[in-house]
């Protein structure tokens, strides 16, 4: 394990050597098999190949194709192989205004001046996974990611050393080569493999060609992967723990991935030299034998913990009791949402010269119409007064003139729609119909976030309304039967939304705008989905 800038740089050039002729070989070997299969195919035996051309020009000029397309692919996966991954795991940048966004920007901040390293970007994966990653070909584009599951499992000392971990990946060099290997084949492996699922889901075609080529890459992955040694991460490990003073937190942190989701089915297989933690539950990462140090990229948790472990003087029960406690902590401070059932006062507006309602006071003042001389009634006693003498309406509509209201309105009852924030994001919501308004990256974050709790009898609710969704389910009743309201403009441009399920998972009926990437949820919808989401109750 190499200690100085002089080893270090020594194994890198070692490791970039042995990479460049995996790579050659790789060719070469695929030139030599199509080569002899196109002979076979068209009928030239090897006596007569020989004998107008020969078979050592044959190889030679494989060899030299080889080195010169490897060349060629290898100073492309130098120049435009970090922007090609981000591309592949359709990263976000991080948004300041988020509350989960901005304590990773600040974590950021403090890993650069702890390092003196400054060129580097924060990145996040918009999905539920539990991960992160790090990757760099230079200097100068360093890039540390994290999934949106990572940012809502994990608290700050965890996230801190994770970070800590991925920056040691870059400070240490090793993460270059891991880059490179990625940037090979990886991304191209996924991008194909995504491809080939929208084909086959689509119906156009059996993508069979393109499966052939996708076996290729991901050997050619495979391949790239006994370049890449095990033994970086516990070199990422302890110079974490070196960083952040606290082994504690890492060893509470890798227990969290593991025991989640770490992306497998979204993050291909290929790419996962870059993670902390294998996408994938691999047996081959948790033994410790020939074929695993050859072609594993992650060594056994049990291995990984152990020197961490020593380190904070603990065991791995009490960590996993400390995990257990923050998680029964965190669910004890949630926010609890209740069915809703009574909404207190209701009153009825004159609009018109027509009565209409009733609506509660929260929805009289999200309305634009109402004005100090509307003529409004309480239902409980009657009594028709101006706006003017009712003093709890005169404190909405003074509420009302201090927002700066400028954002789209209601695709349901026009109404402007007000800017709040929902576990830790912005969201657009109609105090009027209760409904909301969100981005697809906003909606990632607040469904792998649990800061809101509901009651066993809104849960109740929740279980209703499945049963009801499976019987329609089995009688095949697509959403537009099951929401007959009249369909939604998207607010931003004006066509019609698509009404459909959330997931055939959970059968959610919402409206989606696919080109702007907004789904309205009506009253209720977002809770239920969250319900169901968390409570997993499918």
């Amino acid at each position: 394990m190499p200690f100085t800038h002089i080893d270090i740089q020594h194994q890198r050039r070692s490791k970039s050597t042995i990479l460049f002729i995996i790579l050659v070989v790789y060719y070469f070997l695929g030139f030599v098999i199509l080569g002899h299969l196109l002979l076979f195919s068209i009928g030239i035996k090897k006596a007569d190949f020989n004998y107008f051309v020969g078979m050592d020009t044959f190889y030679l000029t494989c060899l030299a194709t080889a080195l010169t397309l490897a060349a060629i692919h290898w100073l492309h996966a130098i120049i435009g192989g970090v922007e090609r991954i981000l591309t592949a795991l359709h990263v976000e940048e991080p948004d300041p205004l988020d509350r989960y966004h901005k304590q990773f920007i600040n974590v950021i901040e403090e890993i650069k001046l702890a390092t003196g390293f400054h060129d580097l970007r924060p990145v996040v994966i918009p999905t539920l996974a539990v991960n992160a990653f790090a990757i760099s070909t230079k200097s100068d584009n360093a890039v540390i990611g994290v999934t949106e599951g990572l940012l809502a499992r994990l608290t700050r000392p965890q996230l801190e050393n994770v970070v800590a971990h991925e920056m040691s990946h870059i400070i240490n060099n090793d993460c270059v080569m891991v880059t490179i290997a990625c940037s090979l084949f990886a991304t191209y492996a996924q991008m194909l493999r995504q491809m080939a699922d929208s084909a086959e889901k689509s119906q156009r075609g059996a993508p069979w060609l393109w499966v052939g080529v996708l076996a290729l890459l991901t050997l050619g992955a495979k391949l790239l992967n006994v370049a890449i040694s095990r033994q970086r991460e516990y070199l990422a490990d302890a110079t974490a723990v070196r960083l952040t003073r606290n082994p504690i937190g890492l060893t509470e942190a890798m227990l969290k991935i593991s025991r989640n989701w770490r992306g497998v089915g979204y993050m291909d297989e290929s790419m996962a030299p870059i993670f902390i933690m294998n996408p994938m539950e691999s047996t081959l990462d948790e033994n410790t034998g020939f074929w695993s140090n050859i072609l594993s990229t992650h060594p056994p948790l049990n291995r990984r913990l152990s020197p961490l472990l020593e380190l904070a003087h603990s065991d791995i029960e009490t960590i996993s009791n400390n995990v257990e406690f923050q998680l029964k902590a965190r669910q004890e401070i949630k926010t609890i949402h209740e069915a809703p059932e009574s909404i207190g006062s209701l009153w009825w507006v004159q609009q018109d010269n027509q009565w209409k309602g009733p609506f509660p006071l929260a929805q009289l003042g999200q309305m634009t119409t109402l004005k100090p001389d509307s003529w409004v009634c309480r239902t409980d006693n009657k009594n028709v007064v101006k706006v003017s003498e009712v003093p709890e309406i005169n404190k909405l509509l003074t509420a009302r003139e201090s927002l700066s209201w400028g954002g789209p309105n209601c695709p349901r009852c026009k109404q402007p729609l007000s800017n709040e924030s929902y576990e830790g994001t912005k969201v657009f919501h109609c105090r009027f119909c209760e409904g909301y308004l969100i981005y697809e990256n906003s909606l990632f974050k607040i469904l792998a976030r649990r800061e809101i709790g509901f009651t066993d009898e809104y849960k109740k609710k929740i279980k209703d309304y499945q049963k009801t969704q499976l019987a329609n389910s089995v009688r095949q009743i697509r959403p537009r039967q099951q929401d007959s309201s009249p369909d939604c403009k998207c607010p931003v441009c004006s066509v019609p939304m698509n009404r459909t399920f959330y997931s055939y998972q959970y059968q959610i009926v919402i409206d989606r705008c696919y080109s702007c990437k907004l789904t309205w949820f009506d009253k209720n919808e977002l809770d239920f989905l969250q319900i169901m989401l968390e409570e997993k109750i499918v």
